[in-house]
């Protein structure tokens, strides 16, 4: 292990408690403890034929968390290592079923900049991660009515939020929630496959949204080309618009060109926009149209 100032990590497969033990023993000597406080802490599990065994020093620096199950015990040199239970080095994380339950010992994580949730906000998401001041996006994989007032106080706790991606949309939308500092929306997946397209009644849920008078980015997928335009006249900062319209997307799908000759739409979007907006096809997405404004 690197003592430099750096933290390390030692994975290692063993087979018993006695070697467990062991293997602390020889990071509980004077040399360790005494002449240079240098505490070390064990996670281990068991599996099947032998035990998955996470050692490190303390404090925890690294920028990803390991999570090894929810029966995963703890052994450490240091007395009081429930004083390095903050991860402060790790900005990202995925907030699912395994951080809720799988946390071998009460972990905070005080300077979260990406959040993706996929679970309701309990009252142990709030002891794990108790403060969203640094939270910069976060990505939504559910969005229920149920849990709306749950989402807008996130929202209200996080004063540096920018982005939000959301995949359960029109659902997000009608929870008509609201945030001063969002700035960027992706609304769907992209890709391959962008999904959901959105009907024009559904697209009126963004445009009468507080988001529509503050969104300076926005990344969607709609059924009808005449919503962009609505979009665009309706979103006074709107800077970027990326989009997907669903006639456009099964007509260009299979394309392996980014030239596409006598491009329709591209001249529609054209004739009916300002001089001051660039319109581009992404190069690698042929169904994806690009929109600058200069306002």
């Amino acid at each position: 292990m690197d003592m430099n100032g750096n933290n390390s990590l030692l994975i290692v497969h063993l087979i018993s408690d006695a070697n467990i033990n062991e293997l602390m023993e020889t990071f509980s000597t004077i040399f360790w403890l005494r002449q240079h406080r240098w505490f070390v802490r064990c996670e281990w599990s068991r599996r099947t034929s032998d035990y998955l065994i996470f050692i490190y020093t303390l404090p925890y620096n690294f920028s990803r968390r390991y999570l090894i199950g929810q029966k995963a015990r703890i052994k450490s040199t240091c007395l009081d290592e429930w004083n390095y239970c903050s991860y402060t080095n790790i900005h990202d994380i995925f907030y699912d079923e395994n951080v809720e339950n799988k946390l071998p010992f009460p972990i905070r994580f005080f300077n979260i900049q990406f959040l993706a949730l996929s679970l309701s906000i309990s009252k142990r998401f709030w002891s794990t991660i108790p403060t969203l001041n640094h939270l910069k996006s976060i990505e939504l994989h559910m969005a229920q009515d149920s849990i709306a007032s749950e989402l807008q106080t996130l929202l209200d706790r996080a004063p540096r939020l920018y982005s939000i991606h959301v995949y359960s949309v029109v659902d997000f939308l009608r929870m008509k929630l609201t945030s001063r500092t969002v700035r960027r929306l992706e609304l769907g997946s992209f890709g391959d496959f962008p999904q959901p397209f959105l009907k024009p009644e559904e697209c009126s849920l963004l445009t009468n949204s507080s988001f529509a008078h503050q969104c300076e980015v926005l990344f969607i997928s709609v059924t009808n080309r005449t919503s962009i335009l609505e979009f665009i006249n309706g979103m006074p900062h709107l800077r970027a618009l990326v989009c997907s319209i669903s006639e456009d997307f099964f007509e260009n799908r299979w394309s392996r060109t980014s030239l596409i000759i006598d491009d329709e739409l591209l001249q529609w979007f054209q004739t009916r926009l300002s001089s001051m907006c660039i319109i581009t096809r992404d190069p690698h997405l042929n169904y994806s149209i690009r929109f600058w404004f200069c306002r």
